[in-house]
């Protein structure tokens, strides 16, 4: 099976996913062939996490809108989880925090002509979701 004939390059993602693998791929090469002659381990580190990060967002996109859906609920429970406890939030509005960072990426992605944003990046509903 050829990778063009992959359901998932069909997406409208994918033709970005796959032009930017090679210079991603590149730069992270290129640097790493630089990182034995660092003895920072800080440096080190950040490599490594720009390592995972990249194939975590190449690989989530190159599925399209569901894959990036996934990606933005998965950052957003990280993010929230981050301020309930930068905040001191209490378990009970972390909770609604969470849920509302997990279901909104899903919502934006099945039902996009019932959402709106304002300009703070918060989603309300422009008609009612059961109808």
């Amino acid at each position: 099976m050829a990778m063009t004939d992959l359901a998932y390059l069909a997406s409208p993602l994918a033709p970005e996913v796959t032009r930017a693998l090679p210079v991603v791929g590149g730069a992270l090469a290129v640097t790493g062939l630089a990182l034995p002659a660092v003895r920072n381990a800080e440096l080190r580190s950040r490599w490594r996490t720009w390592c995972v990060a990249a194939v975590l967002l190449c690989g989530t996109l190159a599925f399209g809108p569901p894959g990036a859906a996934v990606l933005a609920a998965g950052l957003g429970i990280v993010g929230s989880l981050e301020y309930v406890r930068l905040v001191g939030l209490r378990r009970w509005d972390g909770a609604v925090l969470c849920t509302v960072s997990l279901a909104l990426p899903f919502l934006a992605w099945l039902l996009p002509d019932r959402l709106t944003f304002s300009a703070a990046g918060v989603g309300t509903a422009k008609k009612p979701v059961t109808s």
